[in-house]
């Protein structure tokens, strides 16, 4: 819906209804809002009319009583948006039980939508004193259980921010722990292939064993680094004391409510619940490159591979015959220790 405009083609939303000022001659105007009426002025009126105490809200025809300490600056340029946001609000913050408090999702969720219900009515003007009334006569009287209800969604909050927090720090840990595995078994790959070539190029030694050798010893390194280690107690210390923390700050929250002019039934008392460690990220997933399942002989025949064995050129450039082999007999058995019974448990 268009904003209505003066003869003079100024938006009546940049004008105080007060004192006629407009944002285009004073562009650092600011206009709030009393939760009151919601009647809007500038921010100088406020002050000039407020300092002094309470006082009747200057807009013609509205007459509530206001106070400055209430004055807020909008979220939105749609009042009616802005005082249902703070009719939602002020409802969750009295009528603040979670699907946890409740015996069954049936209960909640009837507990849900005469919640809303109650919201509208408030928003579209229904009943408001009596629905007042009794969100007063709640409030007051069960006090215990929303503050109880109130620091519960703490916690989960600062449970939710310690949870990011440990998983930021664990992936950053994680990421230099990959990176400086990585260069290592660079460098340790580059020294191997530098004594495969001293060899060679020094000694009368075959070419395909000293290969074999030198891979073989890459891959026993490869496994000692992939075996999980307990002596490093980096991860291990933030892991731990960040779940400490979170299950130290994880409480019950309290759903009994007193008898009042609400009726909320299916009501429970939640006992407090501990969270389950987090296991330590593994990015193999227990993966083990060791050959359980069949073995490995010392040749294979194959014309194209052993023929390639034969040719030095190729060994200095990085390729083995037998590298190949032991490819093809990896993906041979790659079904082999996988069972489907349990796979399906």
């Amino acid at each position: 819906m268009p904003s209505a405009r003066r003869p003079n083609g100024i938006d009546e939303s940049v004008i105080c209804p007060v004192c006629k000022s407009s944002t285009y001659l004073n562009p650092n105007m600011i206009f709030k809002v009393n939760p009151e009426c919601y009647h809007k002025m500038c921010d100088s009126c406020v002050e000039r009319i407020f300092t002094s105490g309470p006082a009747p809200c200057p807009v013609a025809g509205c007459g509530k009583t206001l106070r400055k300490n209430r004055f807020k600056i909008p979220r939105f340029e749609d009042l009616a948006v802005e005082r249902e946001c703070d009719i939602r609000a002020r409802v969750a913050q009295i009528l603040n039980h979670s699907e946890a408090d409740f015996d069954s999702l049936r209960t909640y969720n009837d507990y849900e939508e005469w919640k809303e219900e109650l919201i509208m009515d408030l928003v579209s003007g229904n009943n408001v004193q009596e629905w007042e009334r009794k969100l007063k006569e709640h409030a007051k009287e069960n006090q215990e259980s929303i503050k109880a209800n109130a620091r519960h969604e703490e916690d989960l909050r600062e449970q939710v921010k310690e949870d990011e927090r440990v998983r930021i720090e664990r992936s950053e840990l994680s990421r230099a722990e990959a990176q400086r595995e990585f260069q290592e078994e660079l460098a340790e790959r580059e020294a191997g292939r530098k004594e495969v070539i001293n060899k060679i190029l020094n000694t009368n030694s075959d070419v395909l064993r000293v290969a074999k050798e030198a891979e073989s010893v890459l891959q026993k390194r490869a496994a000692a680094r992939n075996q999980p280690s307990t002596a490093n107690g980096t991860m291990g210390v933030t892991s731990g004391s960040g779940d400490a923390n979170i299950t130290g700050k994880t409480t019950g929250s309290v759903g009994a409510a007193k008898s009042t002019g609400f009726s909320i039934s299916g009501l429970k008392k939640i006992q407090p619940q501990t969270k389950e460690v987090e296991k330590v990220y593994d990015a193999f997933d227990g993966l083990s490159l060791q050959f359980k399942y069949y073995s490995l002989a010392e040749k294979y025949f194959h014309p194209r591979s052993n023929a390639v064995d034969k040719e030095k050129g190729h060994a200095s450039g990085g390729y083995l015959g037998w590298d190949y082999q032991r490819r093809a007999q990896m993906d041979a058995h790659a079904g082999l220790g996988i069972f489907v019974e349990e796979e399906k448990a």
